[in-house]
């Protein structure tokens, strides 16, 4: 194991290979959790897109149109307080309190500029995507607000009937959009989701 070191953002680092390919390889987009909320959403029968480099922050999930916006944070890089997964590493402890306090800063001023711009903003922490069950309730009760708050058109009107019934009754397929929206319709993984 050849351990080597460089200078990122004015602190030493002191790496080995095996640590650099295992932080390599975490994902950046697309993760379980992601598609876990997307699952649940498009359930609900909400439309939205995956790719929002122009909005502040670069939420997961937003609908321009219907003003609102999802971070699925996972919770070591975003520092989920009380959760277990929130750790701070041993090597190179100081470089890493700093960097993920960034994140937390930049996540903090990402969420406060959506609401100023008039965007519904919603946080799901990974270790809340494990319970799948708890996490429909937490983007249900989301979708609920939204549902009362916008009488624009931006949520279909069967969200709201469809928020109440229970998920067995949704028997619909969903079918793959052609560009990067995704269109209503409950699949038959997002059925066990509600």
């Amino acid at each position: 194991m050849s351990v080597r070191q460089r200078i990122i953002d004015g602190y030493r680092v002191i790496y080995d290979d095996a640590t650099a390919r295992r932080m390599g390889g975490i994902r950046q987009k697309d993760t379980a959790p992601e598609i876990a909320v997307r699952r649940t959403l498009v359930a609900l029968g909400l439309r939205y897109r995956v790719r929002n480099r122009d909005l502040p922050g670069s939420p997961d999930i937003a609908n321009r149109s219907g003003g609102w916006a999802v971070f699925v944070h996972g919770c070591y890089w975003h520092r989920h307080l009380g959760c277990p997964r929130a750790t701070t590493p041993r090597r190179n402890a100081s470089f890493w309190r700093a960097k993920l306090a960034a994140n937390v800063a930049r996540d903090r001023r990402a969420a406060a500029t959506l609401r100023r711009n008039g965007f519904r903003v919603l946080i799901v922490w990974e270790c809340q995507t494990v319970q799948l069950n708890s996490m429909s309730r937490l983007v249900r009760r989301f979708v609920q607000k939204l549902a009362t708050s916008y009488a624009s058109g931006s949520i279909e009107p069967r969200i709201a009937d469809r928020i109440g019934r229970s998920s067995e009754q949704s028997g619909r397929t969903a079918r793959r959009p052609a560009s990067r929206d995704v269109r209503v319709g409950a699949s038959s993984h997002s059925r066990n989701l509600l």
